[in-house]
C-alpha cells in the first residue's frame, strides 16, 4: 500500500471494515504490482482508478465507487464478479475476455461506458 499511496493519490482513509478511500489517481500496473488480485479491498475512490496493463485477473478487492473514469483494459480479467457498483466513466476493452455495453449495464449505473463493441475509439480520456 505505502508504494501506491506515495506516488498514487493525495489522501488515503482506511475504514473501520479494513477497506481503503482515497482521493486522487490511483494507478496500478505491470510495473508497480504484480499479482493476480489486490491485496486489500479498496473502497471509494474519489478520482480515477486505472489497472490498465495490470497483471490483475480477478476484480476481488476493487473500489465499491469510483467517481471518475474506471480504466481496466489490456489486463487478463476475464469475469466481472466484483465489478464496482458505481462509476462516472468506464474504459473496459481488450481483456482476457471481451466484455460489451451491455454487460457492464448490468452491473452498475454508468451512462458513459467504452467496451469491446462500442462505436467509440477513445483512448484515456
Amino acid at each position: 500500500m505505502r508504494k501506491w499511496r506515495d506516488h498514487n493519490a493525495d489522501t488515503w482513509t482506511i475504514n473501520s471494515d479494513g477497506s481503503v478511500d482515497v482521493s486522487g489517481y490511483i494507478r496500478i500496473n505491470e510495473h508497480n504490482f504484480r499479482g493476480s488480485k489486490l491485496p486489500f479491498k479498496f473502497g471509494k475512490i474519489s478520482g480515477t482508478f486505472d489497472v490498465d496493463y495490470s497483471t490483475l485477473e480477478t476484480m476481488e478487492n476493487f473500489p465499491d465507487e469510483i467517481e471518475n473514469v474506471f480504466y481496466c483494459c489490456h489486463t487478463k480479467i476475464s469475469l466481472l464478479e466484483h465489478f464496482p457498483k458505481k462509476v462516472g466513466h468506464v474504459c473496459l476493452y481488450r481483456n482476457s475476455k471481451l466484455f460489451t455495453e451491455s454487460d457492464i449495464k448490468k452491473l452498475c449505473n454508468s451512462e458513459n461506458i467504452t467496451a469491446d463493441n462500442s462505436n467509440s475509439t477513445l483512448g484515456k480520456i
